[in-house]
């Protein structure tokens, strides 16, 4: 019995990685900015470093509204620690 392997999805060409922690009057604008530079196959890495405020939050909506227009958005929370 043979099996198929499911297809690998390729690694995208850029990663872009942020750091965040309490910028709840900032990420949004700062999320923005790197979709709107950015124009060739990349994936975006957010990183909530342990945040108090809305920061979070915000980022998971921005995750949910570039995953339905298909951009690669991956968000890591995690306890305070320092990027």
């Amino acid at each position: 019995m043979s099996s198929n392997p499911e297809p690998k999805i390729p690694a995208p060409k850029i990663s872009v990685i942020m750091p965040a922690h309490n910028v709840d009057a900032y990420i949004g604008e700062a999320v923005r900015s790197v979709f709107a530079q950015i124009d060739a196959d990349f994936e975006f890495i957010a990183v909530n470093d342990g945040s108090t405020d809305g920061t979070g939050m915000i980022l998971e909506e921005w995750r949910d509204r570039f995953e339905s227009a298909g951009r690669r958005m991956i968000l890591v929370d995690r306890e305070k620690g320092g990027a």
